[in-house]
């Protein structure tokens, strides 16, 4: 079940109004959400230590997906974006410093076309 946890009061750009979604309290896709967006989501999240994978946001710009974020998720696994053909450069090199820098492996949709995840619900 997907459901619409999160939405940002911020109305600095459309970017910032992305919804986000939490997927069985595991994956996070945080949208086009900002580094202004996340800071204000990030401290309502419940239940942070049951995030194991999360979309980059934004497919990856250096405008989302900070350092803040992953610090707020003390057991994330791996990161996913979805940025083919690299239209403008995504995921940008700073993010992928700063999963590198916090040994999260990136998947991502150019090398492998599609990704499947299988959820087992928390109980």
């Amino acid at each position: 079940i997907i459901t619409p946890k999160f939405r940002s009061p911020l109305k600095k750009s459309k970017n910032d109004r992305s919804y986000v979604f939490l997927i069985e309290g595991q994956i996070l896709i945080p949208g086009d959400s900002t580094l202004l967006a996340e800071r204000s989501w990030v401290k309502h999240l419940s239940h942070p230590q049951s995030i194991h994978t999360l979309i980059l946001g934004h497919h990856g710009s250096r405008t989302s997906t900070s350092q803040g974020l992953i610090n707020a998720l003390p057991y994330l696994k791996r990161t996913l974006v979805s940025a083919r053909h690299k239209k403008y450069g995504h995921p940008h090199r700073e993010v992928l410093k700063r999963l590198k820098k916090n040994h999260l492996p990136l998947v991502g949709t150019e090398e492998w076309n599609h990704i499947e995840l299988d959820v087992i619900p928390l109980r």
